[in-house]
């Protein structure tokens, strides 16, 4: 029998967008090659994720690294708030959800600076609590992300859980632990699989 939900952010409480080129941006700051910046990208990305890299730390590193000093005033290439609005449905849905008795979470790989632009418009408002890869110090897939969001859930079976996310690749760690997953398309056929679940 399910009795919590563990939603995924980006994808899926918001519409899925073409994500970020940050390689091709950085490789326009930097004037370093795309292979460059890819590379630079992929030291820095997975701790900025979990919380071991600070914005400052990022733009010294890659100063370090280059010798380009990025001004101030470009250095926010993240993605911005109009990227992360909930949307009604996913919303309604939650609501529903917590209103048939279920805990409803969010399970979510995110920065300190994205995280805050979230945070000062609502975006996590109404969800029972909301696990942090900058705060936790890991991000999905690592199987401690789970767990964590499991603790919040105190007497719940992971198979009693489940986790839905726009990513399938970050689905079978949930899988491995016990937890039902769903992959999210598309709004409306994320809410179908999850009324079928539950019907």
């Amino acid at each position: 029998m399910i009795k919590a939900f563990l939603f995924d952010y980006d994808g899926v409480i918001t519409a899925q967008t073409k994500d970020i080129n940050h390689a091709l941006q950085l490789a326009d700051l930097l004037n370093v090659s795309e292979e460059e910046a890819q590379r630079l990208f992929d030291y820095f990305w997975p701790q900025y994720l979990r919380g071991r890299m600070t914005d400052q730390d990022i733009w010294q590193y890659l100063y370090t690294k280059t010798g380009v000093a990025v001004p101030l005033n470009k250095q926010n290439i993240w993605k911005k708030w109009d990227q992360f609005h909930p949307l009604p449905s996913m919303i309604k849905l939650v609501a529903w959800l917590k209103s048939q008795g279920y805990a409803v979470g969010l399970l979510t790989n995110v920065t300190p600076t994205t995280a805050l632009a979230i945070e000062e418009h609502g975006g996590y408002d109404g969800f029972d609590f909301v696990v942090r890869s900058y705060q936790a110090g890991f991000a999905k897939p690592d199987p401690e992300m789970f767990k964590l969001a499991l603790d919040r859930l105190p007497g719940l079976q992971p198979h009693e859980v489940v986790f839905v996310d726009d990513r399938a690749s970050l689905l079978p760690a949930a899988q491995r632990l016990g937890l039902q997953t769903v992959h999210a398309t598309d709004e409306q056929s994320t809410i179908a699989a999850i009324k079928q679940i539950i019907t």
